[in-house]
């Protein structure tokens, strides 16, 4: 099996993964490694459809995987919802879309998942909202407190005349 690509990584995932024993995120790096990437295919995207049995011959160590251990630790991982079993034998990784955001949108979401909200994009925008809002406020009163305004100098998001 050829390979090609990157996946990202998240520091903020590793207290969530802490939840999991060692074979369980060996196996969940794995999935998300095998993941169809592609945006573009919407029937596919962040799934897996691979059988159990070409996991275990091409991408991990013989002598340490069985076909079985191959199946608990997918089931495990299943229930503690890092992955979803789909029709026609795929299998999910949740929320694989973060993998594509960018940094800061997917943190916002991670800190969500921490908090045990359900993630979706349109949450995030409203989160993104939110900061941008709190953002103005703070830099509103920050220009207050230090004697600025927009009498003593006009408006600053014009240049000088």
């Amino acid at each position: 099996m050829k390979m090609s690509g990157c996946i990202k990584l998240f520091r903020k995932e590793i207290e969530r993964e802490k939840q999991l024993d060692d074979p369980e995120l060996r196996l969940y790096l794995l999935y998300r490694r095998l993941a169809d990437w592609d945006p573009r295919h919407k029937e596919t995207f962040g799934t897996v459809k691979l059988p159990i049995r070409a996991i275990k011959s091409s991408c991990l160590p013989e002598k340490n995987w069985s076909v079985g251990k191959i199946s608990e630790t997918t089931n495990r991982l299943i229930a503690k919802g890092f992955l979803k079993r789909l029709p026609a034998n795929r299998i999910a990784v949740e929320n694989y879309w973060l993998y594509q955001e960018r940094v800061q949108r997917a943190e916002r979401a991670f800190q969500l998942i921490e908090n045990g909200v359900q993630v979706t994009e349109a949450n995030i925008r409203q989160l993104e909202q939110i900061a941008m809002e709190e953002n103005k406020r703070r830099y509103a009163k920050m220009r207050e407190d230090a004697g600025f305004s927009q009498k003593s100098f006009g408006n600053l998001n014009e240049p000088p005349r």
